[in-house]
């Protein structure tokens, strides 16, 4: 799914390289590796990955906020949400583990460029409370995006347009009449020095895969670093010398935009399905965007208003 917005089903696993071969089996005996063994000679790692437990990664994980029915965690640009298969770590999954000590239940996920606040359920009852709330759109997703251009005559706009899978691309998606409704409201929250970006908080109402980008990009403002939906496929294969002569980087140092998206998941806002306690919890901005914020003169203060 797309920003995150939504619960996911398991996808089936990726077919397993020879080098993630030889890492499974050693997690597993060689009576299990002949248990899942075909006539032909070859294994079943399809079945054999179901039967290893995730693994535990104690690695650095920042914790927002934590109760016996949930943990927020703050996600780091470029780390994976989940493992591609069991027996692999350094996931935002396995650091979890890590620190639970138990596997908890995923509710919603980001992409993997996207960094900031990630729910998880500890306890199985409290999926379906969880699933409920997002599908029938209790949560309030508020997140910050560096784009590219600006919208001077305006400080606030709604970007409606139906989104459906790309017709050439199946993992990427596109703007269609025949696509499902989608909606995402943007305000300004800043411009640069020179107006030729803008820092905007987006509150999707719906939670369609990749939205805030589509959107964002439909709306002629496309996210600094998107090197999908917006103008960076270029720029990430560009020398330095080309991205200081680039129009959209010439006025301020090149080297902090050769960093991750400028996509930021900075808050989820909801009742709690147990507690009825209203939550607000907020992820601070990730080093690389407020670096950014600085180089093209915009002041970022963290602050923790109500949507």
């Amino acid at each position: 799914m797309g920003e995150g917005e939504q619960p996911r089903k398991s996808s089936t696993p990726k077919p397993l390289t020879d080098d993630e071969k030889r890492i499974a089996q050693s997690f597993i005996s060689p009576q299990l590796l002949k248990q899942f063994t075909q006539p032909d000679g070859t294994v079943d790692y399809k079945a054999l990955s179901k039967t290893i437990p995730l693994q535990a990664d104690h690695g650095p994980l920042q914790v927002l906020y934590e109760d016996d029915d949930l943990i927020f965690v703050s996600k780091p640009p470029g780390m994976q949400m989940n493992p591609p298969h069991r027996f692999l770590s350094g996931t935002l999954l396995n650091r979890v583990i890590g620190h639970l000590g138990k596997t908890p239940f995923v509710i919603h996920r980001l992409d993997m460029w996207t960094s900031g606040v990630v729910v998880y359920a500890k306890e199985q009852r409290m999926v379906p409370l969880m699933h409920e709330i997002f599908r029938e759109r209790k949560v309030v997703k508020e997140y910050f995006c560096l784009v590219d251009g600006s919208s001077p005559e305006v400080d606030a706009f709604v970007v409606n347009a139906a989104i459906d899978f790309h017709p050439h691309r199946k993992l990427l998606r596109c703007v269609s009449p025949d696509g499902k409704p989608s909606e995402t409201r943007f305000e300004v929250l800043g411009r640069s020095r020179t107006q030729s970006m803008t820092l905007l908080r987006a509150l999707p109402k719906t939670g369609r895969t990749h939205q805030i980008r589509i959107h964002a990009m439909h709306a002629g403002l496309p996210i600094v670093g998107d090197n999908v939906y917006g103008k960076e496929a270029e720029l990430y294969t560009a020398s330095d010398e080309e991205l200081k002569e680039s129009s959209s980087l010439k006025h301020f140092d090149a080297e902090k935009f050769r960093t991750p998206l400028k996509l930021h998941a900075r808050s989820l806002q909801f009742t709690h399905p147990l507690s009825q306690h209203d939550l607000k919890v907020v992820a601070p901005i990730p080093d690389h965007f407020r670096d950014a914020l600085e180089a093209v003169g915009m002041q970022y203060v963290e602050e923790t208003k109500d949507l």
